[in-house]
């Protein structure tokens, strides 16, 4: 009986020690059965003495096939902090898994172990000479098993811009992945924003196509800018068309259109010629429209320009007033009939050798005119500073200057005109003076005078003439003649309003007024003279006698004398 109750003291004290046991293991991290069963301790299995690995038949993570490797698909490392089961008070074990980042090459970059379910963070990539970085070939969220992540790169090719326009040299480079379209990087509206203003692209680069291309290796693309030039079309008239080329930002030069018959009034910017175009930098191809107005008699047209004389030599039937330089040289060269009006609003001209015009039968005032004639070139024998033949009106004109002429057979020399079929008034001598020159002819008539050299056809006028005026013509025939106002008439005169002080020298008839009258009415009013009078035959107011008193005449200071 008592060998009974020691053997169940003993019994007791085992299963106490058993107990205590079992939580020992489980307080220091022992692996435990799962919730669901009781954990057994298994006797440890032998080892093998030649290779050091378990010689058992399973264990308690086998895979139940008896093989003794690991669940490839899940890994992981197991840890618990707590004993007991977890529907006893324990934690759920901690699931931990070795991730390991690979470079280009495969090289290990780093390796790391992430909690189960957490974000796996990756390191900086490795940089390598001629490679992008492009990303990583699994994602790296969340950790779900051990694994192996490799680095995915590019390679890079070096590709060169240069772009040259004119002096100008532009070099860009660009690193540029493989298969990549150039034109994610370069394209035409790029190129075009690196040239210098007013230049494009030159050739087959100015197509946007040609920028879309993949990128396979290194290279250098050379692009040349040019200069933008537009093409401004000028409608001129009745399908008269003219181009001209203007570089970018540069103005237009556009001409003076001259048409016989038709004014020009300006360019338009449309066809109906209502919008004016307004100079300045061209940016685009343009198209202007030449306005042209048809010129009629009562048609006042303004010459503004020396480009504007040759409306004046097209249209002489119009009316003119200058308003700014005009070319009195272009209009003396083309000898035209005037026909029109032309109000010289008091410019000054310099005359040369020629009559500005061949006849006047028009109106021609205001003009201040300076004489420079060293050879006058007659036209039918005569010769004047405005026209060689006046058969319309001349009036306010001021004179001065030198003609200086040869003594020729029946040549007439005016001041104004060589021969007077019309009007002059309003003329004022600026210290004007006609000269002979020796070794011309000297056997034949010659008429010279400050206004006309020769009244002719018909009566004429002269009126309100005074300043100062020298003629010289002792070098010419006994048988010239010669006038203050006119050498000669044939056809009678009026004079009226005459203030002059002059200086007159002839080898044959003078007068104050008029050196000869051959034939018709003379008469003479408001007449005041003053200077000297020498000749072989002269007289106060006609060298041949006639009127030598009147209303008005006062030459008490003309001194005559006999040649």
């Amino acid at each position: 009986m008592r060998k009974i109750k020691w053997t169940v003291v003993v019994l007791a004290i085992i299963a106490v020690s058993v107990i205590v046991l079992c939580a020992c293991e489980g307080f220091w991290g022992k692996e435990t059965g799962s919730p669901e069963e009781p954990s057994q301790t298994l006797p440890e299995t032998p080892q093998d003495p030649n290779t050091g690995d378990e010689s058992g038949e399973g264990s308690g993570e086998g895979s139940g096939d008896g093989s003794g490797e690991e669940d490839s698909g899940e890994g992981g490392e197991e840890v618990s902090d707590d004993q007991g089961d977890p529907s006893e008070g324990g934690q759920t074990p901690q699931i931990y898994y070795t991730i390991e980042f690979l470079g280009k090459d495969g090289e290990s970059i780093e390796q790391i172990r992430v909690e189960e379910g957490a974000k796996i963070v990756p390191p900086q990539p490795k940089e390598y000479e001629g490679y992008v970085f492009v990303g990583w070939d699994m994602p790296t969220d969340i950790a779900a098993h051990d694994a192996q992540i490799r680095a995915i790169y590019e390679k890079l090719h070096k590709v060169t811009l240069k772009i040259t326009a004119e002096g100008v040299e532009i070099e860009r480079e660009f690193e540029i992945t493989n298969g990549t379209l150039l034109s994610a990087h370069i394209d035409k509206e790029g190129v075009e924003e690196l040239l210098p203003e007013g230049y494009r692209i030159k050739g087959e680069h100015a197509q946007a196509s040609w920028y879309d291309r993949l990128v396979q290796a290194d290279e250098e693309i050379v692009i040349e800018g040019e200069k933008i030039v537009y093409d401004v079309t000028l409608h001129i008239f009745e399908g008269d068309v003219r181009h001209l080329s203007v570089e970018y930002g540069q103005t237009i030069e556009l001409p003076q259109v001259s048409i016989k018959g038709f004014l020009f009034e300006g360019w338009f910017e449309d066809k109906a010629c209502t919008r004016e175009y307004v100079p300045g930098g061209v940016y685009s191809d343009v198209d202007l429209y030449a306005k042209m107005r048809e010129i009629t008699s009562e048609t006042t047209i303004e010459l503004k320009t020396r480009e504007d004389t040759a409306l004046l030599i097209d249209n002489p039937q119009a009316k003119y007033i200058i308003t700014g330089e005009t070319d009195f040289a272009a209009i003396a060269e083309a000898q035209i009939e005037f026909t029109g009006e032309l109000d010289g609003n008091g410019y000054s001209v310099t005359t040369g050798n020629k009559p500005l015009f061949s006849v006047n039968s028009g109106r021609i005032s205001g003009l201040k005119i300076t004489a420079a004639a060293d050879d006058p070139q007659y036209v039918d024998a005569a010769f004047g500073v405005i026209c060689a033949v006046n058969n319309g009106e001349i009036s306010d004109i001021e004179i001065g200057g030198t003609i200086a002429a040869k003594a020729e057979a029946n040549f007439a020399t005016g001041g104004i005109c060589g021969e007077n079929c019309g009007q002059i008034s309003d003329i004022t001598f600026n210290d004007f003076e006609i000269t002979v020159l020796g070794g011309g002819n000297t056997t034949k008539s010659m008429s010279l005078g400050g206004v006309f050299g020769r009244g002719t056809f018909r009566e004429t006028s002269v009126r309100a003439i005074d300043g100062t005026l020298t003629i010289d013509a002792q070098n010419a025939s006994r048988l010239s003649a010669c006038g203050a106002l006119g050498g000669s008439v044939e056809k009678g005169i009026s004079i009226s309003d005459i203030r002059l002080e002059i200086n007159l020298k002839c080898a044959g008839i003078a007068g104050g007024l008029i050196g000869q009258k051959a034939g018709g009415n003379a008469s003479a009013t408001q007449i005041t003279l003053s200077g000297s009078l020498s000749a072989a035959m002269c007289g106060k107011l006609f060298g041949n006698g006639g009127i030598e008193d009147g209303e008005g005449i006062d030459t008490q200071g003309l001194v005559l004398s006999s040649a």
